[in-house]
């Protein structure tokens, strides 16, 4: 994991394609390292693997409404659970492999796709993972039909990111690899890894003295116009929090575009007897919000302690991140990290990075 202050001076203009052109380039079957996540590409496939192991191979085509996902969690003898989503209505007697008619719609109990928003999307459990591999991995495409819109699935890229998901979770040559079956036990799969706690905190109800916001404006509104390569808002949104009896987040709004804001927060001594101190975040390893300029939209919950930054890259929200974290009495904790770099599938169906448990606030007083 990666402790950092922002790295700014990204202008508005530049985020989206810096955005769009940000990705690891990971060796096919490299292993993940410690508990950071894993990203690769593989053609028109991606493989997200988060920090308790679990991996997501996701056929994502950038500016289709249509994706294909599936999903394992780290362990031996751990299911193979498939999501196949579109913007438009999904019927199995609709698909068709390379032009042709699939088993895949006999075969299988697909029952009835779910609506979501922005389409509809169909959840298999398990026991059908391997068939589908198995049905798919030779193919090139798979058509869903006029009534999800001609909607296809690229399947390039596919063997190889689910050559790399048994990599990455230790399956190769088991008989429970999904590719590259062999004779070795599947109980040398990798366990999941514990789920992190992240000690919480009840914010304070003490209200911010009076001229502390205009304080840190004058202490540091000039370098954060100047970290913003000079795109602070002639009429910035600050506004500052209550934290502890003893410090206070100040929020000093660094970009804005349309409804979007980012922000640089700052944890203030309330005596104002220390300089404003740059809150520091947690971000995997790769993540866009690392050259991202501030904390997006952040939202906080005075209840919980909870901070949230959410950042669409494109206006339907089929790429970006979004970072959760908690208030533990000093500093904000990642609590889950979730992104997709390539703008396909539905509205906010991101994969996960990273997760980890909150500790209930009763217990953390």
């Amino acid at each position: 994991m990666t402790s950092h202050a922002f790295r700014v001076a990204t202008p508005m203009h530049r985020l989206r394609a810096l955005l769009l052109t940000t990705a690891l380039a990971s060796p096919a079957l490299a292993l993940a390292q410690d508990i950071d996540p894993y990203y690769a590409e593989y053609k028109d496939w991606t493989l997200t693997c988060d920090n308790l192991g679990r991996c997501e191979a996701s056929a994502l085509v950038d500016g289709s409404k249509a994706a294909l996902r599936l999903v394992r969690e780290a362990g031996p003898s751990t299911p193979t659970l498939i999501k196949l989503s579109s913007a438009g209505e999904l019927r199995v007697e609709d698909f068709r492999v390379d032009g042709q008619e699939t088993p895949l719609s006999e075969a299988i109990d697909w029952g009835h796709p779910t609506s979501r928003k922005g389409g509809s999307q169909f959840v298999l459990d398990g026991q059908y993972g391997q068939y589908v591999v198995d049905a798919l991995r030779n193919a090139s495409q798979l058509s869903l039909g006029p009534r999800a819109g001609d909607a296809t699935i690229s399947l390039a890229g596919m063997t190889a990111a689910l050559l790399s998901m048994d990599a990455q979770q230790r399956r190769l040559d088991t008989e429970g690899a999904l590719i590259r079956k062999g004779p070795l036990p599947e109980a040398r799969a990798t366990a999941p890894r514990t789920m992190p706690r992240v000690p919480t905190w009840p914010l304070s109800t003490k209200p911010v003295e009076a001229g502390l916001l205009s304080a840190t404006q004058a202490a540091r509104g000039e370098w954060v116009n100047g970290a913003c390569a000079g795109k602070r808002p002639t009429d910035p949104r600050d506004r500052a929090h209550p934290l502890t009896d003893t410090h206070v987040l100040v929020l000093l709004e660094c970009q804005r575009s349309g409804d979007r804001s980012w922000f640089m927060g700052f944890k203030v001594d309330r005596t104002q007897r220390s300089e404003p101190e740059m809150a520091t975040t947690t971000t995997p390893p790769g993540a866009w919000s690392l050259s991202a300029p501030g904390w997006a939209s952040p939202e906080l919950d005075p209840t919980t302690g909870t901070l949230r930054f959410d950042a669409p890259a494109d206006a339907d929200r089929r790429c970006g991140y979004r970072v959760t974290q908690r208030f533990d009495g000093n500093a904000f904790s990642l609590v889950d990290y979730r992104e997709q770099k390539r703008c396909a599938g539905l509205p906010d169906d991101w994969p996960v990075w990273y997760r980890s448990t909150p500790e209930p606030i009763s217990a953390a007083q």
